[in-house]
């Protein structure tokens, strides 16, 4: 499967770029730019790194849509990351029961139907009284 080119975060949609190092500036697995929307990766990570540096990125952009802005934001984020990671590597099963409940398209309610009239049963003549 390939990486997302774009991930949507509470209404609004990053781009995500995978650049070299020396973009990076050399000490950098990932950034978020919030003010354009762009999540950049570094590439040249181990898959576990990147799937690590990418939820870090996705909480970030969280984070700040919901205004969350404590002084110890990237700490939580780093623990957040680092803690779904090893639980989602662990019981990738739950985590597709989770998906496919998030994905799972409402069931469409089938309308009651209409009250079917009987037709008058046809009385014998003469049984009439």
């Amino acid at each position: 499967m390939s990486a997302p080119k774009e991930v949507d975060v509470l209404g609004f949609t990053y781009t995500v770029q995978f650049v070299s190092s020396d973009e990076s500036g050399g000490d950098k697995l990932g950034w978020c730019d919030f003010t354009n929307l762009q999540i950049y990766i570094t590439e040249g990570q181990p898959k576990s790194g990147l799937a690590n540096t990418f939820l870090h990125e996705v909480i970030h952009a969280v984070n700040y849509s919901m205004g969350i802005t404590s002084g110890k934001e990237e700490q939580l984020t780093n623990r957040l990351a680092n803690g779904f990671c090893a639980v989602w590597k662990e019981n990738p099963a739950a985590f597709k029961w989770w998906s496919d409940l998030l994905q799972e398209k409402p069931k469409r309610k089938v309308p009651r139907r209409a009250a079917v009239k009987k037709k008058p049963r046809r009385r014998n003549p003469r049984s009439r009284k």
